[in-house]
């Protein structure tokens, strides 16, 4: 995804911690994403507990993304009051749906919220879709480093598309490869783990490339 970003030229850069901070969203938005392709898996204790560790993980992310925003410019404040363009609202919205979500599937909340499972599977699709539909407007809708409609036309095809055609060949009981979970708890541990680390140094290139594009133009 931020390869699709740095791919067209000629878009802004706002400095080095921007570009970083940006680049965490996407992150996240590539696990909202990812976490549509395992929504499916079955129920096996690692798998589960890697699509929660997941889910935590793109929680703290995009909670670094905003908060970064307000610690760096103060001024981004002026976005969250009711009168922001819709898809800084969306931005907001997405967070709080994300954070909403992961934590009413914890084990405890899940059982105080829900009356039974198949009315948590029920909600918990629904909050999804609605999170997904919240991340991918605020990502689109601010054209800072997705300027191109193209650009647009790519991701929306990787990130949405590609949930939806794991849904449906789970539907024809025809798991897609991807479909492997870990073999151990302590793997699920370490490959979100391995992830969030590889993301922060993915968004720190990327705020290194970007800026040094815009340097050179």
């Amino acid at each position: 995804m931020l390869g699709v970003c740095l791919a067209a030229g000629g878009l802004p850069s706002g400095g080095f911690w921007w570009d970083l901070l940006a680049g965490l969203g996407f992150c996240a938005f590539v696990l909202v994403a990812f976490m549509g392709w395992d929504s499916e898996s079955p129920a096996r204790n690692p798998r589960l507990r890697q699509h929660r560790n997941l889910a935590l993980l793109a929680t703290v992310i995009a909670a670094a993304h905003g908060l970064g925003y307000l610690v760096i410019d103060t001024t981004v404040i002026e976005h969250l009051k009711p009168a922001a363009p819709v898809y800084m609202l969306c931005g907001l919205a997405a967070l709080l749906l994300l954070a909403g979500t992961t934590w009413s599937s914890l084990p405890g909340p899940r059982q105080r919220t829900y009356a039974g499972f198949a009315a948590f599977r029920g909600w918990h699709r629904g909050l999804y879709v609605a999170l997904l539909a919240a991340t991918g407007w605020h990502a689109f809708g601010t054209e800072f480093s997705l300027g191109r409609p193209w650009q647009a036309v790519l991701l929306f095809a990787l990130l949405v598309g590609v949930p939806l055609l794991a849904y449906a060949a789970r539907r024809f009981d025809r798991p897609p490869p991807l479909d492997r979970g870990p073999g151990t708890e302590a793997a699920a541990d370490l490959h979100p783990l391995l992830s969030g680390l590889a993301m922060v140094a993915l968004s720190f290139g990327f705020a290194g490339l970007k800026l040094a594009a815009c340097d050179a133009c």
